[in-house]
């Protein structure tokens, strides 16, 4: 069941040349489930798409009171604003719902990750710390026993 989450502070970096980290601190911690996404919506947006989006949390589980997301800057006025907002601090002009969706991995099972390194990264992160080994080939996908 998805929620209203108020963050207190957000911070923001460069991951690489083009994809940012926004990264949510909220006032407690938070349950919710690698693959599971939020949605932002902005105040001072105006365009057809209207003024929310729906971010996949690139941040483990195992994180408590920090949420991220994890993008590829474009020019786009949302995510121009997004910046705008992280930057000043302005977190009354940002409403957060979520975790939303049901895309988790069965802990019982062996998985095949096929994902954009964003997703791949939460699954990574929370394997790693609840002690599900990982073998990561030369090239190609990663895997979880």
């Amino acid at each position: 069941m998805s929620k209203t989450l108020h963050p207190i502070s957000v911070c923001r970096w460069q991951e690489t040349g083009s994809a940012v980290t926004f990264a949510f601190e909220l006032q407690g911690s938070i349950e919710y489930y690698a693959g599971q996404h939020v949605t932002l919506e902005l105040t001072g947006i105006d365009e057809p798409r209207g003024p929310s989006r729906p971010f996949t949390l690139s941040s483990s589980p195992t994180e408590g009171s920090r949420l991220a997301i994890t993008m590829r800057m474009t020019n786009s006025s949302f995510k121009t604003r997004l910046t705008d907002i992280s930057e000043r601090g302005a977190l009354g002009e940002l409403k957060m719902r979520g975790p939303m969706g049901d895309f988790k991995v069965n802990s019982g099972r062996a998985a095949v990750m096929i994902a954009g390194w964003y997703r791949h990264h939460s699954f990574s992160q929370h394997a790693a710390v609840c002690g599900r080994s990982r073998i990561r080939p030369s090239s190609g996908p990663t895997l979880f026993k």
